[in-house]
């Protein structure tokens, strides 16, 4: 199994995934268009799981990115602001911004805690 999650933005967004024992097994920017959705559908597809087998967790639970992984079969977690933000303070001080850093730890989040989302 693998678990993803997406550090949203505007413009781009940050993806990690991760394997079932934690490790990053892939990463990557994605542009906010279809050709940055298919690039994203590519990355998680090449690890020979189906979409319907792969939870993605997002900061937030609406919008054209969210729209699309529902669309292609993802399983989505929508992660409250609040949730996204423990998870990262897990890790790092509050006040650092990175956003590999905090895809990897929603990501982290939801490897260890999907089971009670």
């Amino acid at each position: 199994m693998i678990f993803a999650a997406i550090d949203w933005a505007e413009q781009s967004h940050m993806l990690v995934v991760l394997d079932a024992e934690g490790k990053t097994i892939d990463k990557t920017r994605i542009g906010h268009d279809r050709t940055g959705f298919g690039e994203l559908d590519r990355m998680l597809l090449r690890h020979g799981i189906l979409a319907a087998e792969v939870p993605v967790a997002i900061e937030l639970n609406d919008g054209v990115l969210v729209d699309w992984l529902l669309h292609q079969g993802y399983l989505v977690y929508g992660l409250n602001p609040k949730s996204a933000e423990r998870a990262r303070e897990r890790f790092t001080p509050a006040s650092l911004k990175d956003d590999e850093r905090d895809a990897w730890a929603m990501a982290e989040f939801l490897r260890t805690s999907h089971q009670h989302l």
